[in-house]
């Protein structure tokens, strides 16, 4: 600001300076040339500061370019054009103020609006994730039979159904400010992509079945690196299956971590290769690289998760993806600011 003030005092000075000067041997031909040199700090003042500061600049500059004019001998017809000049400064500073002042409140407007819908987007996420939480807290409430005191049974219980309700209350307002939430279902990033699983099984005779948690499978790790580990265990598990056989993706939701399983009924992992399975470059495929297994558990334990083996207990093969219901070694609340903003910023 303090810069943007003394451009326009210097910028305002120099034309002065070369304004007086000649205005002392009459010389109307710089005159025409100063008063439209003078609308440049005119302008810059509006622009920059609006009508109040761009009108009282205005004002200083009338006084510079005017005064030597009319002191000096130029008659009526000089003094009225003088006067007109003057009047077009207050008039060009009054409108290109306005216009900056109302482009101001503009801006204000629409900042405070990004505000209040950023505000939402974040509280219907997290009443979504909540909501989610006291589902949990339920039944794990349920399954564990309660407190032993029945009226303090009874009364946790109703809390637990006003919270479910507050937060259901919340969440209606979702509609309105679009579809974000922290967590991703991975139940349904696996419906998503069942249809080019089976067209693949297909092909070699093989059923692919789905056995999904009722509860969900849900996680705030990103989807699109976890699909793709997932579609390389499905191939593995196509390409080790006969025809007529089946291959499970299953579901599980815990505490700390969802997990995925991939379980065939293929020959299984022979026992010397067990050791082996991760490492890089290792493959029992003849045209097989032996890099899916090992960047795909070298990924999961980035996110905090893992990927295991494990030998069915009617032969075949299960690979387990775990993965962790929160980012690992990130600030949550970082986290979600960032990804509120992100939504915001694309719509």
């Amino acid at each position: 600001m303090n810069l943007r003030i003394c451009l326009i005092t210097v910028v305002t000075i120099a034309i002065s300076i070369v304004h007086i000067f000649p205005a002392n041997n009459s010389d109307m031909v710089f005159h025409t040339l100063h008063q439209q040199l003078f609308y440049i700090p005119l302008i810059m003042a509006s622009f920059w500061f609006g009508i109040i500061p761009g009108a009282i600049v205005a004002l200083g500059i009338s006084f510079i370019y005017g005064a030597p004019l009319i002191l000096g001998e130029h008659g009526h017809t000089g003094h009225f054009l003088i006067i007109t000049q003057i009047i077009l400064y207050l008039l060009i500073t009054t409108i290109v103020g306005w216009l900056s002042d109302l482009q101001r409140k503009q801006e204000h407007s629409l900042l405070e609006g990004e505000r209040i819908t950023t505000f939402g987007r974040a509280a219907s996420a997290l009443s979504f994730e909540v909501q989610d939480i006291a589902h949990r807290i339920e039944d794990i409430f349920k399954s564990s039979d309660g407190l032993k005191d029945g009226t303090a049974n009874k009364d946790m219980l109703g809390e637990i159904l006003r919270l479910e309700l507050l937060l259901e209350a919340l969440g209606q307002f979702k509609p309105a400010i679009g579809d974000l939430t922290l967590s991703k279902d991975f139940n349904e990033v696996v419906k998503n992509n069942l249809d080019s699983y089976r067209v693949r099984g297909k092909q070699k005779g093989v059923k692919i079945v789905l056995n999904l948690d009722s509860k969900g499978c849900p996680s705030i790790v990103e989807s699109d690196e976890i699909l793709s580990i997932l579609e390389s265990l499905v191939s593995n598990a196509i390409d080790f299956s006969t025809k007529g056989q089946t291959i499970t993706i299953q579901t599980k939701v815990g505490s700390d971590a969802s997990t995925i399983e991939v379980v065939d009924q293929g020959s299984g992992v022979k026992k010397e290769n067990e050791t082996k399975l991760f490492g890089p470059f290792f493959t029992t495929k003849s045209d097989g690289y032996g890099l899916s297994l090992s960047s795909g558990r070298k990924t999961l334990r980035r996110l905090g998760g893992d990927l295991v083996y494990e030998p069915g207990k009617k032969g075949g093969a299960i690979f387990k993806m775990i993965i962790p219901r929160d980012p690992e070694g990130e600030n949550f609340n970082e986290y979600v600011k960032e990804k509120v903003n992100h939504r915001s910023i694309k719509q």
